[in-house]
């Protein structure tokens, strides 16, 4: 478990309960330089300093996490990089999880697939966009509809998606029309 100074930098959440944790470093490095907390809510990371490097983010501002095991001479596993991508599209986050485990990894990957109760995908022109409905820590249901940064989201085509997948992902749950 983290020092306590550490939790109380990352700005957990009232009522977020540790799930599990681990020391990381900001580059494939040795050595650990500060920690990964998943929580109920979500996740946060802590640099060196013990200041947040990702304050404590909920499951729903995350659009994906990439896992991914690091080799080194021999094929032998050397750790783990852990992605984290958030729904604004800002650059992800990256980590190195050197003595990750896997029950780390299985809560991780299943808290955040927890949240997500159905996802969609449509094709427009230059690309295409995708839409999720996602249940918060509280059973709230939220639509989430991604537009990636190379398509233009003021292009009537993409507004038209947009506002088509949002109903139609609302409508499969019973949501009141525009109430995303």
């Amino acid at each position: 478990m983290p020092p306590g100074k550490v939790l109380a930098a990352l700005g957990l959440p009232a009522g977020a309960k540790v799930m599990c944790a681990c020391p990381v470093c900001l580059e494939v490095a040795d050595g650990a330089e500060g920690w990964l907390v998943v929580t109920s809510r979500g996740l946060a990371l802590s640099g060196p300093d013990c200041r947040a490097r990702l304050a404590h983010i909920n499951w729903l501002e995350i659009e994906r996490v990439a896992v991914r095991r690091q080799r080194g001479e021999k094929g032998r596993r050397v750790g783990t990089e852990l992605v984290v991508h958030r729904i604004d599209q800002s650059e992800p986050t990256r980590a190195f999880l050197p003595k990750a485990d896997h029950h780390l990894v299985e809560v991780l990957t299943e808290r955040l697939w927890a949240s997500v109760v159905m996802t969609e995908h449509v094709k427009v022109p230059g690309g295409q966009i995708r839409g999720a409905l996602r249940r918060a820590h509280d059973d709230e249901l939220e639509i989430q509809i991604i537009v990636p940064p190379e398509l233009d989201a003021e292009a009537p085509e993409v507004k038209q998606a947009v506002a088509e997948l949002g109903q139609r992902l609302g409508e499969r749950v019973g949501l009141t029309p525009q109430t995303w």
